[in-house]
């Protein structure tokens, strides 16, 4: 993506925020192009002001590609073209969530690396810690602190994240279901 445009954007909701407009490349006849300017399918990004933005206006003075984290939340707004309700994408640093993408740039796919042996781990703190209470999925779900969220995504930075709070970041949330699921089908198959 390429930011087109940064600018004040008072929300009813969160009071004063930055808003954040990007669009992506698109190959026309072999060639990659840009649109710079906003049109209906430019993307839309909330912040609150601070470091974050900081280096966000660097990457677009230098009119560097921006690849947003996934640390956003959905939510439709009437800030697009004539007042037109568009997908507004919040960043979860407007939930007060002081534990996210510090990068700025982001640019990378939520997955959990090393997927086999993490689940190794589960399965072997599950069948020393459970005592036969819970089924795998369910012991998981306890154990879902931001300690272990951290050492799903490898990320320590993420140790602060409330387990209320875990459903707010995206794609990471979404990695998680899959991980859940290669649980369940772990157990299916009688550890």
């Amino acid at each position: 993506m390429i930011i087109i445009d940064i600018r004040d954007l008072y929300d009813p909701f969160w009071g004063d925020t930055v808003l954040v407009i990007a669009n992506k490349e698109e190959k026309i006849g072999g060639c990659i192009t840009i649109f710079p300017e906003i049109n209906d399918s430019s993307s839309y990004f909330q912040f609150r002001d601070g470091d974050i933005i900081k280096n966000i206006m660097e990457i677009a003075k230098q009119k560097q590609i921006w690849t947003p984290s996934d640390d956003f939340s959905e939510n439709y707004k009437p800030i697009g073209i004539g007042g037109k309700s568009v997908l507004v994408y919040e960043h979860v640093a407007l939930y007060d969530i002081t534990s996210f993408d510090k990068s700025g740039n982001g640019g990378y796919k939520a997955i959990i690396k090393n997927k086999e042996a993490k689940i190794q781990r589960i399965v072997q703190d599950y069948k020393i810690d459970n005592l036969g209470e819970d089924d795998i999925v369910s012991f998981f779900e306890r154990k879902l602190d931001g300690k272990m969220f951290a050492y799903l995504f490898d990320s320590p930075y993420l140790e602060e994240v409330k387990p209320q709070d875990i459903i707010l970041f995206g794609q990471r949330n979404d990695a998680i279901e899959l991980f859940k699921e290669s649980l369940e089908e772990l157990e299916e198959q009688e550890l």
